[in-house]
């Protein structure tokens, strides 16, 4: 944010592939989608364990569960900006409860990162829509079987972590040159093209 001085990136998380899917399917539109290949389901099992758990301790009633699309449409985001100060203590108290803001459902974490992303594409080719977002696939050993993977599904670019932050601008600025009308999303039209989700 300090290079472009008027950009503002808002950060939404999601801890697996399919409540990615999910923000999706409910409208949540996102302009650059950065994905894990590799989710975990006992850490996301083990998540839903401490906020049931949580939910106890606090004598609270566990709601009814919720159909994956009818969930609140605020979603809770991170605001980055080029106040620094105000960007790192928002960034700490976003990330210090994170967890706790996560619609987890059992059985998420199973799904690989390269079969949401291809999920998603096929949803907004579906909905006839030309805008899906950026997807850059991020792993820790950039292999060339892993690349062609990743772009066969859909990818827009394969990054190595630790990501580089010039690494990362310079896919971007690729990608914008490539898409000369590129559109921000509006997600709603997709909805509908993941019926597996609602």
């Amino acid at each position: 944010c300090l290079d472009y001085p008027n950009t503002k990136i808002e950060i939404t998380t999601a801890l697996s592939g399919e409540e990615a899917c999910r923000l999706v399917a409910r409208g949540h539109a996102f302009h650059i989608i950065t994905m894990d290949e590799t989710m975990s389901a006992d850490y996301c099992r083990t998540l839903l364990n401490s906020q049931e758990a949580a939910a106890d301790y606090r004598g609270a009633e566990s709601p009814e569960p919720k159909r994956a699309c009818q969930r609140d449409p605020a979603v809770p985001k991170l605001l980055l900006d080029t106040d620094r100060l105000g960007c790192s203590k928002r960034r700490i108290a976003f990330f210090k409860d994170e967890v706790s803001k996560h619609e987890i459902v059992d059985g998420d974490g199973t799904i690989a990162g390269h079969v949401a992303m291809r999920l998603i594409v096929d949803a907004y080719k579906s909905a006839g829509r030309s805008d899906a977002p950026i997807i850059v696939n991020l792993t820790g050993n950039v292999t060339n079987q892993d690349q062609e993977l990743y772009f066969e599904n859909g990818s827009s670019g394969v990054l190595s972590k630790p990501t580089k932050v010039v690494d990362l601008v310079g896919l971007l600025e690729s990608q914008f040159q490539v898409r000369e009308h590129y559109f921000f999303p509006d997600a709603r039209a997709i909805t509908s093209c993941l019926p597996w989700i609602c």
